[in-house]
């Protein structure tokens, strides 16, 4: 994932101190993340869940568009000893990934694990199939 230091920077401030399991998305322009937005999720009673404020998040996409920035993925947090994607992250990405696939072929799905770091994975769609991969992080 190419992306620039101020939006990485952006996001990592982002996950300073709030709880594992917020969210957000990413916007990119020429393949280049440059764009964040936190979501502060929809009203949930289980803090251990992320549920995105799907209304809000598309009004964003949609003005992202006129801006001429691609909606390009979602970021969340995990606690500092879970450096994967869980089964339901996976199951999710997959969904969205078929929803979006007329736009994008790939996006990004990173992981702040917070005040320490960023892990980010790329998913593909390739005919029926979606692959999901640790992918590396290029400031730019």
């Amino acid at each position: 994932m190419k992306i620039r230091e101020k939006t990485y920077f952006q996001i990592m401030e982002a996950y300073s101190s709030v709880p594992p399991e917020c969210g957000g998305i990413i916007g990119s322009q020429n393949g280049i993340v440059t764009a964040y937005y936190h979501d502060f999720g929809s009203d949930s009673q289980n803090s251990a869940v992320y549920i995105p404020n799907i209304d809000i998040l598309n009004e964003k996409i949609q003005i992202w568009r006129s801006q001429n920035i691609q909606f390009c993925g979602m970021v969340h947090s995990h606690l500092s000893n879970e450096t994967k994607l869980s089964e339901s992250d996976k199951v999710y990405i997959a969904d969205i990934l078929g929803v979006n696939s007329d736009f994008c072929e790939k996006m990004y799905f990173p992981i702040v694990i917070p005040k320490q770091r960023m892990i980010s994975f790329l998913a593909k769609k390739e005919g029926n199939k979606i692959s999901i991969m640790a992918d590396t992080i290029e400031f730019v």
